[in-house]
């Protein structure tokens, strides 16, 4: 979506407006009113990332290697799970704040539901169904994983299980990740949040989530050109490019905008 020229994203803070019933909009204000989360500074020190994959997934298993290189640096916790019950022992262990998943996943057209891949080699599976019985979730939830939540008539979404379990907030996916592209956007959202820790600089989790992203976004772009452009490079170097992000906050102002 474009406005003014540019990417929506690049100028405001948006998120969808989720797809229930309106029961079921009722019954999530009540929640919401009824208990409350406050995002703690420390966020990064009670964060869980679970990442799954088969054994043969070698690009999967080191881009896993390349973030849990940062774990020592910034304090976050990470485990790899093959199967349902190892993931019960994870949560079980870390109690986390915020649940990361970083795997393959699907959406099956036989029941309109998306799902996470656990052990794709083993045909192991991640259900929203499973995700209720279980009570798999955490306050927040961050899904780095391909589909996640499709529109295109989709009734079961993996968020929608999540909040079931008692999330505040889940963050999906809409169309597929490129598997690099995931794991640089985890490693600067690892940092970003690290920096959090001792400058609280988001008034709230949708806003740093669209910080996230949108900065992840432009270096990106800024990143490939220059890489094709020797002039360029010369014009935006690494200083500049922090600016341009810095930048991307007040341009973007407090508010927080929904897009159905």
């Amino acid at each position: 979506m474009v406005l003014d020229n540019f990417p929506l994203c690049f100028t405001h803070d948006i998120c969808r407006i989720p797809e229930f019933n309106q029961n079921s909009i009722v019954k999530s204000y009540i929640h919401n009113q009824r208990f409350s989360y406050v995002v703690p500074q420390d966020l990064i020190h009670k964060t869980l990332l679970i990442h799954c994959a088969g054994r043969t997934d070698s690009i999967m298993i080191k881009m896993f290697e390349l973030i849990d290189s940062k774990k020592k640096e910034l304090g976050f916790n990470s485990v790899i799970c093959s199967t349902i019950n190892e993931i019960i022992s994870a949560l079980k262990e870390y109690k986390p704040d915020l649940l990361i998943f970083d795997c393959h996943g699907d959406f099956d057209e036989k029941t309109l539901s998306s799902y996470l891949i656990i052990d794709a080699e083993n045909k192991i599976t991640l259900t929203g169904e499973e995700i209720m019985e279980n009570k798999f979730s955490a306050p927040l939830v961050f899904l780095s994983a391909c589909n996640t939540m499709p529109n295109y008539g989709y009734v079961k979404f993996l968020s929608d299980a999540f909040m079931q379990a008692g999330a505040f907030s889940v963050t999906t996916t809409f169309l597929p990740l490129l598997i690099t592209d995931a794991a640089i956007l985890i490693v600067r959202f690892l940092g970003m949040l690290n920096h959090q820790k001792d400058n609280a600089i988001h008034s709230n989790w949708l806003e740093f989530i669209s910080h996230v992203l949108r900065t992840t976004m432009i270096h990106e772009a800024i990143k490939k050109a220059t890489l094709k452009n020797k002039d360029l490079r010369a014009k935006i170097p690494n200083t500049e490019i922090a600016t341009i992000l810095a930048d991307t906050m007040i341009l973007t102002g407090e508010g927080n905008h929904y897009c159905d």
